[in-house]
């Protein structure tokens, strides 16, 4: 995993630092946290590929945070992007989104679904394949959110010595040892990961909490974080 800090600024950009955006690289997905003004100029300057983009969480909706939102949704179209797109944020980020191709007059041609937290949350978890995604109120002006990515655990190492005792051949049947999956050998024998698998692996955990005040909650989002 790596994150890419493409804006540190304040409210104001300046000739060295843009406004808030984070981009998380893993496993040839990008996760991008906030979206200030100037983001997809920051996405060629570090050399990524929105193309690559699957996940944008909008924190709050003060501009140095959100701005650079339609810019690069747009620019993806252009670009022929087809991919879906999932976007979450507070309530209205849907609304915005709505108002704004009606103002420009511009559809999107690929599929966009937002995700919206209400302005009463208390928390709230998406929960993926791989990771899950927290996310608490913090204390700023608005309903700003702070989110808190925990990478589940990952199979343990394959032991290939072991694969051999067990007269395991190698390509597909070993992938899905890797994978988790019990598998049934030519000869009939059945062959469960534990067997060539070591212990889980552990996986990381980011916070990421932005414009607030000291409180509880980015306490919780940070506890034990990577």
């Amino acid at each position: 995993m790596e994150i890419v800090l493409l804006g540190t600024g304040a409210a104001l950009p300046t000739k060295s630092r843009c406004t808030s955006a984070t981009a998380l690289i893993r496993l040839g997905e990008i996760l991008l946290f906030d979206c200030g003004e100037g983001t997809q100029v920051q996405f060629q300057k570090a050399q990524l590929k929105p193309g690559k983009l699957s996940r944008i969480f909008i924190s709050h909706f003060h501009g140095d945070h959100f701005y650079g939102l339609i810019g690069l949704l747009t620019s993806m179209q252009l670009n022929g992007r087809q991919k879906p797109l999932f976007l979450y944020g507070p309530k209205g980020l849907s609304e915005y989104l709505s108002f704004m191709q009606k103002m420009s007059l511009f559809t999107l041609g690929y599929p966009i679904t937002v995700c919206e937290v209400e302005n009463d949350l208390e928390e709230n978890i998406w929960d993926f394949k791989e990771y899950s995604i927290t996310a608490l109120p913090l204390n700023h002006r608005i309903l700003t959110l702070g989110f808190r990515l925990e990478e589940k655990p990952r199979p343990g190492k394959f032991d290939i010595k072991k694969a051999e005792q067990l007269s395991i051949p190698d390509g597909p049947l070993r992938a899905s040892l890797q994978n988790g999956e019990t598998v049934v050998l030519p000869n009939g024998k059945e062959i469960k990961p534990t067997q060539v698998l070591g212990l889980e692996r552990p996986g990381q955990t980011v916070a990421i909490c932005l414009d607030s005040r000291p409180c509880q909650n980015s306490v919780r989002l940070a506890r034990n974080a990577d």
